[in-house]
């Protein structure tokens, strides 16, 4: 992948919404035992930042990754005119007030689904 084999990779600024597989199993676990039904919009309780998930998968990897803004400006340009660029560089966030949000009330129960924090799912997945 990109954050093991990559030396460096650009600082931005972005928030994502993510579910760790486990989650979103413990979640649907949890929709057929309260026989919920409906649409909803299951993540991890925080939103990630796309070079911080790198950083941590490089580092799950026993990998060194420069983390630089000097190459911002590429990704400005990209992020105007690429629809690559903002899949990857964007912000994609789930508000985390819609319905299968962690702690979420349904069928008057409390969802909580989240089973691991962030970096440890990192580790898990590697």
């Amino acid at each position: 992948t990109l954050a093991t084999k990559a030396p460096f990779f650009p600082k931005i600024n972005n928030e994502r919404s993510m579910i760790y597989i486990d989650n979103l199993s413990e979640f649907i676990k949890l929709l057929i035992d309260h026989e919920a039904s409906g649409l909803y919009f299951p993540q991890n309780k925080e939103y990630v930042n796309t070079t911080e998930l790198v950083q941590a998968i490089a580092e799950a990897h026993g990998k060194r990754l420069l983390v630089t803004r000097s190459f911002n400006w590429v990704v400005s340009i990209g992020l105007k005119q690429s629809e690559t660029f903002r899949k990857v560089f964007g912000s994609f966030v789930y508000d985390k007030e819609m319905p299968g949000s962690p702690g979420t009330i349904i069928n008057e129960s409390c969802f909580s689904y989240v089973t691991k924090p962030f970096k440890e799912t990192i580790k898990n997945v590697k």
